[in-house]
This record gives C-alpha cells, sequence and structure tokens, in this order.
C-alpha cells in the first residue's frame, strides 16, 4: 500500500509525527499531494522546534515570498536569532563559529536585513513588529545606527516614524583614544558620509527635541568640515545650522576646514557666508596648523612662515582666505593680517 493511497488526514497525522523538520520536509517532497497536504506544518513546525530560522534564511537571502508566510504566525518571536550561540560552542571549531556569524546567523533578522542591505525586506519586517532598535550578538552595535552607517534613508526614516530615540548618543571606536568615543547619531552619519540620512534625522530632532537641535547640528557641522564632506555641510547650512556657530564657541567650521587642510570645504563656507573676522585668535591658530602640516609634508624644517620657506599662493587654503579677506571692508587684527600677507607674496 502506497502513500498516495493513504487519506489526507492520515498523511497530516503522520507529518506532525515527524521527528525533524528534515523529515517533514523529505516527506512532503515525494509527492504534489503529500506537499499539498503537508506544506500548511512546515511552517508552524519551523516556529516551535527551530527558532524560526526558516524566517532568518529568507531573510538572509531577500525571499520575500517566503518570509511573509512566516508573518503573524501564532508563537513568532521576530528577534531571536536563527542559532543561540550558547548552546552550540562547544561543539563546533573556531572556523565553523566564524563562518555562522559571517552569515549573521547569531543576529535577529531585521540585523541581517539590513547589514545585507535588503531594504524592502526590512521594512516588511518593522511593519510586522520586529523590535526596531535591537543590538547584534556582540552588542557593539544595533539596527538603527548599522542603518545610518550604511545611508538606508527609508529605514532611518521608518525607525524615527517608530519613535526610536535620535539623540542617542553612539560609541564610536577611536584609534587615537584609550576609550572610545560617544558622539550623537547624526554626527555618526556625518562620519560615515552619508547625507541622505541626514534629512530623516534632522526632521525627528526638530520636531521631538527642538531645544536639542542647533547642538546636534554644529557638532554635526564641525564634524562635516573636519572630513570635507561638502554635500553634508550644504545639507546642515540649509536646515538652519549657524555657519559660524554662537558667540564664544571655540570650534567654528571654517577654523576646523583651516586646519585640516580642507580647501573645498574651507571655500563652500566662505562662499556661504562665514565671518574671517570672528574668533581671530582660533582662526590665526587654525592656519598655523594648517601650514605646519603643509610644511611637514613638503619635509622642509623650521618654524617660520614665508615665502622663503613654502610657496603658499599654491596652497588653495591660503588662496581662499586671501580672497575672503578682500571681501570684508574692515581691517583685520595685525597679526592675521600679517600673516596672510607672508603667505600671499
Amino acid at each position: 500500500m502506497s502513500l498516495d493511497s493513504l487519506p489526507n488526514e492520515l498523511i497530516l497525522r503522520i507529518g506532525e509525527l515527524a521527528d525533524s523538520q528534515a523529515d517533514l520536509l523529505a516527506l512532503s517532497r515525494t509527492s504534489r499531494l503529500h506537499h499539498d497536504v503537508l506544506d500548511k506544518l512546515l511552517i508552524p513546525y519551523n516556529i516551535e522546534h527551530t527558532r524560526s530560522n526558516g524566517l532568518h534564511w529568507a531573510v538572509s537571502h531577500n525571499d520575500l515570498k517566503l518570509a511573509k508566510r512566516f508573518l503573524n504566525r501564532p508563537g513568532l518571536n521576530m528577534n531571536l536569532p536563527a542559532l543561540e550561540r550558547e548552546n552550540i560552542l562547544a561543539n563546533i571549531n573556531l572556523t565553523t563559529f566564524a563562518r555562522l556569524d559571517h552569515d549573521g546567523l547569531f543576529d535577529p533578522p531585521l540585523y541581517v536585513a539590513i547589514n545585507k542591505g535588503h531594504t524592502e525586506m526590512a521594512l516588511v519586517l518593522l511593519d510586522n513588529g520586529a523590535t526596531p532598535e535591537i543590538d547584534n550578538w556582540r552588542g557593539t552595535t544595533n539596527t538603527m545606527d548599522l542603518a545610518i552607517c550604511r545611508g538606508h534613508q527609508d529605514i532611518v526614516r521608518k525607525m524615527t516614524e517608530l519613535n526610536v530615540d535620535t539623540t542617542k548618543l553612539v560609541v564610536s571606536p577611536s584609534r587615537r583614544r584609550a576609550q572610545p568615543a560617544q558622539i550623537s547619531r547624526i554626527v555618526w552619519a556625518v562620519v560615515h558620509n552619508q547625507p541622505s540620512v541626514l534629512h530623516p534625522l534632522l526632521a525627528d530632532i526638530s520636531t521631538h527635541h527642538p531645544q536639542e537641535l542647533h547642538a546636534h547640528q554644529q557638532a554635526a557641522l564641525v564634524t562635516a568640515a573636519h572630513h570635507g564632506y561638502l554635500y553634508s555641510i550644504t545639507i546642515l547650512l540649509d536646515s538652519g545650522a549657524a555657519i559660524d556657530g554662537t558667540p564664544g564657541q571655540r570650534l567654528r567650521a571654517i577654523d576646523v576646514a583651516i586646519s585640516e587642510n580642507q580647501p573645498e570645504a574651507v571655500e563652500l563656507l566662505l562662499e556661504r557666508g562665514s565671518d574671517l573676522r570672528r574668533n581671530q585668535h582660533d582662526l590665526a591658530g587654525a592656519y598655523m596648523r594648517h601650514c605646519r602640516r603643509l610644511r611637514r609634508r613638503a619635509r622642509i624644517p623650521g618654524a617660520g612662515v614665508g615665502p622663503q620657506r613654502l610657496d603658499m599662493m599654491s596652497d588653495r587654503v591660503t588662496r581662499a582666505l586671501v580672497h575672503g579677506a578682500q571681501r570684508f571692508p574692515e581691517p583685520f587684527p595685525a597679526d592675521f593680517e600679517r600673516l596672510l600677507r607672508a603667505n600671499s607674496l
């Protein structure tokens, strides 16, 4: 008597008594009839016995059709990783562990979707109840910070709609500091040169944290000037960031751009109206640091500044400052005026 001759109810009962998901899947593949009867058992079995690893596979391979079959099923936990790391560490070697980690099997499905760039999959998961802000298994980053540094604008916007805190600080490792720095999420976006996500971040901060908007804008503007990211500078200025900061602010964007030898940023800031007459001491100090950097690169010894040591008019930053100084009718302080003249002969 073949299996095909059995009634559907009996085939279904055999499937319910399967010892493993592999046995159930193999039985469903013996014929089209068995597949039609047993298909309804596959996903519930996967959810109950294998930590919904089928959903994880669908997310990893960007199979939206399969992923949607898992959604809204009883017992589904959309935040579970495919494997429980603590239970398998004793049974695998480091090479296998590294491969499983690379495949994201220890991370939640939403994290995997964002990490692999599956934007539509991530949005589907968020729409169906996935926790919007959840850490990877190491605890080193979370889904929101990952979406920001990867530039997933639609995902970031969706997370802000789900009330994820856009002012939360991000731990940023630094080679220059023993302890990692903590920076805001808008600065995190600028550091990773992802200007597209600045729009939803700025919109959310202005709506929910208006009293903090100015501080976030200024920190991001100085960071963008430091790296020379012109599009980010433009977005921040268009959003209302004060180009020269607040009175008494020691670090202005123009000072940082000069010090870090970012001529395009210097030219853009001057074009947008940065005032060279403000904070003359910091401006002169920034320019001196810039000159020292150029001398080090040219391997020219000495601390003096002048055409006899370095042809500064071949330097775009110096040319931009000289051109910018000519726009102001008021005289500059003598120290800075002498500094510019000495390097523009």
